[in-house]
């Protein structure tokens, strides 16, 4: 009678559980299948008829799956509890589908055991989803492990889920040893001993913690704090760390995670620089201190120069004022003794040796008038009071040579071809340049000698510049190799018997510097200075 029952009874279960979508099925404690409906077979792949003649546990439940099947059955057969646990099963074309069971025991009055049924989940989306958010953890959990700087990460019971090789390195704990601990366990590396750090500012504002810190500063969900460690390595520590909350797809705290960086160099170093800001403003206040004081030295000196170049004007004004006497009056009353003497001369019959020294002392004044030209020439060149134009050279050449071709008392034979056209830039006192070299070959001959004199022009380049150079040469005595270098100098004078003061050579020299010129001696027969000179002078055509 009871089997009867039974038998109804699963017929009536089958009826009720035929059409829902959740697979069903019941097994005999030895596998066979008692029923299932069709969400089962479709999960499966196999038509009922099929798992009528397969059991359950053992022909399409893959053998890894064997022991904790009959584990879980024996607990349900024991206790009675519903057993909830995830499997594979082998569909009909080979493939696996997770899924999740519920299974449960039917017993009959007596508590015999007459069947195990279960209510089955595909999980496959599940699984899927589960492995996609591992693949997404694992990534997480690679990207901490190479971060740069000492990271470690807690879950929401404040246990370590993640300690990277930096934070490896920097404390010597390895994450094996650390993982899963609680209890404040990570700021034992630092400190010793176990005690909140800036992490557990995430869960608990104790105001006591962020009192350890140097610095804290909050920026949204972030904190930064910055601390010093007396008992970290030994040796104390400045460091700076930056945590940050997790949260769950709810918005849930889930965690949180800490980096951590050793900034003692940098502490250091910026303490190093405070000490060298220090050190070189206290340098510049003290270079600050000596330019003052220099600048008022240097106020004083310019004071004192400006009272010397006052004292100089004045001497030079003092200076041109006697130079116009001597120019004007000297020269004058020079005039008028030459002009006595030479009337003298004229005039009256002296004898021989009269007449020397009467001649004598007329050389002697026109010597002097001479000098005061030249030093009044001089101090027109220095002043820059005679403007420059354009001036033949070949043609001034030739009224230079024709004035000093008839000298009384000397036999003087210039030669010069006349070359016109060579226009330079200068002033009347060019004239003086070249009578001045003639004069001088004239008053330093050896008599009685003929004086050969020799002018000549000619056009030379340099770097696309054109000048005119002029050469004159004559047969006295020459200028030895010595005295050519010193000889434009002022106040210097050759080996000659010739009296004179050396300024006609300086003031050679002081005007063709002035016409942007060059002057220097050669020997007129090259390697035998005894064989005369050759003064060469080259000035710039106006073309330029």
């Amino acid at each position: 009678m009871e089997e009867i029952f039974h038998q109804k009874g699963i017929i009536i279960l089958a009826d009720l559980l035929e059409n829902i979508s959740l697979p069903f099925a019941a097994v005999y404690p030895d596998g066979r299948l008692v029923l299932c409906n069709n969400a089962f077979s479709a999960l499966t792949g196999y038509t009922k008829e099929e798992l009528s003649k397969l059991r359950l546990s053992g022909d399409f439940t893959p053998e890894e799956w064997h022991e904790q099947d009959e584990e879980l059955r024996r607990v349900l057969r024991l206790t009675g509890r519903t057993q909830r646990y995830e499997k594979e099963y082998q569909r009909k074309d080979g493939k696996r589908v997770p899924v999740e069971l519920f299974m449960h025991r039917a017993c009959d009055a007596d508590g015999n055991l007459l069947f195990y049924y279960s209510f089955v989940l595909d999980i496959t989306k599940r699984k899927l989803a589960e492995k996609e958010i591992w693949a997404v953890y694992q990534r997480l959990m690679d990207i901490i492990e190479f971060l740069p700087d000492p990271t470690f990460v807690i879950d929401k019971d404040k246990k370590v889920i993640a300690w990277n090789k930096a934070m490896e390195n920097m404390v010597g704990v390895e994450k094996k040893d650390i993982i899963g601990k609680g209890d404040y366990f990570y700021s034992i590396p630092f400190y010793g001993e176990r005690r909140p750090i800036l992490i557990d500012i995430i869960f608990n504002s104790d105001t006591s913690i962020e009192s350890n810190y140097n610095y804290l500063k909050r920026c949204g969900n972030m904190i930064y704090g910055e601390t010093y460690i007396q008992t970290f390595e030994g040796k104390g520590a400045y460091l700076w760390g930056k945590a940050s909350p997790l949260y769950d797809t709810d918005g849930s705290l889930a965690g949180a995670i800490e980096s951590i960086r050793d900034i003692t160099d940098i502490k250091y170093a910026e303490e190093e620089l405070r000490k060298s800001r220090d050190e070189l403003e206290k340098k510049v206040q003290e270079r600050t201190a000596e330019i003052r004081k220099a600048n008022e030295k240097l106020m004083d000196e310019i004071a004192e120069r400006t009272r010397a170049e006052e004292a100089l004007s004045e001497a030079r004004m003092q200076a041109e004022m006697y130079i116009d006497l001597m120019g004007h009056d000297i020269n004058n009353m020079n005039q008028i003794g030459i002009g006595y003497i030479e009337m003298a001369l004229e005039t009256f019959n002296f004898d021989e040796n009269a007449r020397s020294m009467i001649s004598k002392s007329l050389n002697i004044l026109n010597n002097s008038s001479t000098l005061i030209n030249n030093v009044r020439k001089i101090q027109q060149a220095k002043n820059g009071q005679l403007e420059q134009e354009m001036i033949d050279v070949g043609k001034m050449l030739g009224e230079v040579a024709m004035e000093y071709s008839s000298i009384p008392g000397k036999y003087v034979n210039i030669h010069y071809t006349p070359v016109y056209g060579c226009a330079v830039q200068a002033n009347e006192l060019l004239k003086d340049v070249f009578a001045n070299i003639v004069e001088n070959a004239i008053k330093h001959s050896c008599e009685p000698l003929e004086i050969q004199i020799e002018i000549t022009i000619t056009k030379v380049c340099y770097q696309d510049k054109v000048f005119y150079r002029i050469s004159i040469s004559d047969n006295g005595p020459g200028i030895t190799d010595e005295m050519k270098k010193t000889i434009f100098d002022r106040f210097k004078r050759g080996n000659t018997k010739a009296k004179g003061r050396g300024l006609g050579l300086y003031l050679v020299r002081t005007l063709v510097n002035d016409f942007h010129g060059k002057v220097w001696i050669e020997d007129r027969v090259p390697g035998n200075s005894d064989m005369g000179s050759k003064f060469i002078i080259e000035l710039p055509a106006a073309d330029n």
